[in-house]
């Protein structure tokens, strides 16, 4: 479950649903990503983070977003 709690300095605050793992590794963050194509092949921002916090400017257009849970391994 993905969603923006908010909005701060014409950016979106990104939070979701913290994952369980799988048992035998610990989660270690979230790795997010920001693109202007579907398939992102052009991504422009991104990191490892407990949750997404917009810091640059947003111009009209559509963005995609995509998060995966890392665990301590990198996977």
């Amino acid at each position: 479950d993905i969603r923006v709690e908010g909005w701060y300095d014409s950016g979106p605050y990104i939070i979701w649903n913290e994952s369980l793992g799988d048992g035998d590794s610990y989660i270690y963050g979230y790795q997010y990503e920001f693109s202007l194509t579907s398939d992102f092949s052009d991504i422009f921002y991104g990191g490892i983070a407990e949750y997404c916090e917009w810091t640059g400017p947003m111009f009209a257009g559509t963005y995609y977003f995509r998060v995966r849970a890392v665990d301590g391994s990198g996977n």
